[in-house]
């Protein structure tokens, strides 16, 4: 202090003007250094929104284009003729259609479990295996166009008449024993006693058996006659690959964002990347999680799973009549 005292006004001025100006740039500095950051961290929020806002559509896409092809083809008059013509050809069999058609299409087909459905004409000359070499190749093309595991038609009373994939539950009672009680079972009973042509959908679930095994659901509707005579039921088996192809995609996320889908209940339904061991329907105890699930949209920032901050945003989602939360987080 005592050399700036010494100093003459003429040198002194100049240098507390210099000082002047020397804050004034730093200040300048960190509070654009801080705007600067606070627009990239905007933009990334809009980017987390769009990429959740493009996946919240494709999903519901998914879910409507299914139900309306459950939807179409149950109301097909050409659906209607096909069950008719099954339940005909079942009553023909005798007095065990069961016995003959699980022997006929399982216990002799000759193809391993996971390709029973290879076998279009089991070799009996009978109404049932000419209407099945018939219907079965048309079958088989829509599953692979539509991304189905498994159809079955099923009659007024709850019988399976026909399914693709030829697995435990063809040929069985919906109405009675473990099958009554299953996803599969649910639906269909719901379907032969609703009133409604809306479609029954079950809650996410393990389909097929086996090496088959997957995560899935199924998915029933009622199928009448021109006259609006219950015929049965067409029913689906729909595998979540589709489901988890959409919520996993890396895109606009990279490798430091993850999304996920949580139940009505706050359970995890959807894999974690970087965490395949994660258990279906896992609570998830998070703000994001949390406000998802009850339809809530917004942004939040806390521990992750593995505890590292993560901002996410999150909203809310309808599939197939059901809610579910979608969530995005990144590190």
């Amino acid at each position: 202090m005592a050399f700036l005292n010494n100093l003459r006004l003429s040198v002194k001025l100049p240098l507390m003007l210099v000082a002047l100006a020397l804050l004034a740039l730093s200040v300048t500095g960190v509070l654009a250094y801080r705007e600067a950051r606070n627009l990239l961290e905007e933009e990334a929020a809009q980017r987390r929104e769009t990429t959740l806002e493009q996946r919240q559509m494709e999903l519901g896409d998914w879910s409507a284009q299914l139900l309306g092809d459950l939807r179409a083809l149950a109301a097909s008059q050409a659906t209607g003729r096909t069950l008719r013509d099954f339940l005909g050809a079942w009553k023909r069999l005798g007095d065990t259609p069961v016995a003959y058609l699980r022997e006929a299409y399982v216990t002799k087909n000759p193809n391993p479990p996971g390709e029973r459905y290879k076998l279009d004409f089991p070799g009996d000359v009978n109404d049932y295996g000419v209407l099945h070499r018939r219907y079965h190749p048309g079958f088989v093309t829509l599953l692979e166009e539509k991304g189905l595991y498994d159809l079955f038609l099923v009659d007024a009373q709850g019988n399976i008449l026909y399914s693709v994939r030829k697995e435990a539950n063809f040929a069985a009672g919906a109405n009675a024993g473990e099958l009554k009680e299953s996803p599969l079972g649910r639906v269909i009973g719901a379907a032969l006693t609703g009133q409604g042509a809306e479609p029954v959908v079950s809650a996410f679930a393990t389909i097929g058996e086996g090496g088959q095994l997957q995560r899935g659901f199924y998915m029933a509707s009622p199928v009448r006659s021109a006259e609006g005579t219950l015929l049965g039921v067409l029913a689906f088996a729909v595998p979540l690959a589709r489901l988890d192809a959409i919520v996993l995609s890396s895109r606009s996320l990279g490798a430091t964002g993850r999304a996920y889908l949580v139940d009505a209940d706050g359970g995890l339904q959807s894999p974690l990347k970087d965490l395949p061991g994660a258990e279906m329907g896992r609570k998830v105890d998070n703000p994001g999680a949390d406000a998802a699930r009850l339809a809530e949209a917004g942004r939040r920032s806390y521990p992750g799973f593995d505890g590292r901050e993560v901002e996410s945003v999150f909203s809310g989602v309808t599939l197939f009549g059901r809610s579910y939360g979608l969530v995005i987080e990144q590190t």
